[in-house]
């Protein structure tokens, strides 16, 4: 099952909850209250995008820097960066 967010129209709203009742065998619809607000609505979605990055990194498909590359990027960022910071 996955988790989404929808927003309905005021004016939709009667018509949504009939599909919903229509088939909720195959929906569970949970009001939002303060303490499940906590819950990370993107979960999904990033387990999509960690399956994907440790899949492309097995397989060969993920761009990989030599440790020499990886260094001159970090310092080319940390100076981009001070420098926009004016420090």
């Amino acid at each position: 099952m996955e988790t989404l967010i929808v927003n309905v129209q005021d004016s939709f709203m009667q018509d949504f909850l009939t599909i919903v009742e229509d088939n909720k065998e195959k929906i569970q619809i949970q009001k939002a209250t303060p303490a499940n607000l906590n819950v990370d609505i993107l979960f999904d979605e990033r387990k999509k995008q960690l399956k994907k990055l440790i899949t492309d990194s097995e397989n060969g498909t993920m761009e990989m820097l030599t440790t020499d590359e990886y260094n001159n990027e970090i310092s080319t960022l940390f100076k981009k960066m001070k420098k926009d910071a004016n420090i």
